[in-house]
């Protein structure tokens, strides 16, 4: 009788491990899936991300109009943009607001945008920046019009919230 009973409470607890088991594993693949899901979303949108730019010189001042066109997109876009020291080369392939070459913000349409604490994820799933930015929220397919001074490098990057998550979709250099 003792090992029948011994036999039945080792069922019972392989059992009980196994469905623990199975449920930590089936929450892992769920939170992998989406997070699979979010990627190839911010994927397809950058993909039909197009940005038209015109630039205008008058003195001293570059005056852009950029032009972000995001086909089937109803969300909002967020635009973050930042001026490039001198020590900028076009052969760096990782700009963000934490490399040694950011020289500060750049206002869009004539207004600063809200200094917000955010991590943004690059389309290929990993983290691209975290940190405080100033952020400007429009519509997509609205025209924005930025001026900085003739000389200067300007990186403009277009971002989406996707679930939750910031993820950037495409940038342009002016300048």
């Amino acid at each position: 009788m003792n090992e029948s009973v011994t036999s039945l409470i080792l069922i019972a607890a392989t059992i009980i491990i196994g469905l623990v088991v199975f449920s930590f594993l089936g929450g892992y693949f769920t939170v992998q899936s989406a997070q699979v899901n979010d990627s190839k979303e911010a994927q397809v949108l950058s993909t039909s991300l197009q940005v038209k730019q015109l630039v205008n010189q008058e003195g001293d001042e570059n005056y852009v109009v950029i032009y972000p066109f995001l086909k089937g997109y109803n969300g909002p876009l967020y635009v973050v943009a930042f001026s490039l020291s001198s020590f900028y080369s076009s052969s760096q392939n990782l700009i963000t607001p934490a490399a040694p070459t950011f020289n500060g913000w750049v206002d869009i349409n004539g207004t600063p945008g809200k200094m917000e604490n955010v991590k943004v994820y690059n389309t290929g799933d990993g983290v691209l920046y975290d940190g405080s930015m100033m952020i400007y929220t429009t519509s997509p397919n609205a025209v924005q019009f930025i001026n900085f001074n003739q000389g200067s490098t300007v990186m403009v990057w277009f971002l989406v919230n996707i679930n939750g998550e910031m993820a950037r979709i495409g940038y342009t250099i002016l300048g």
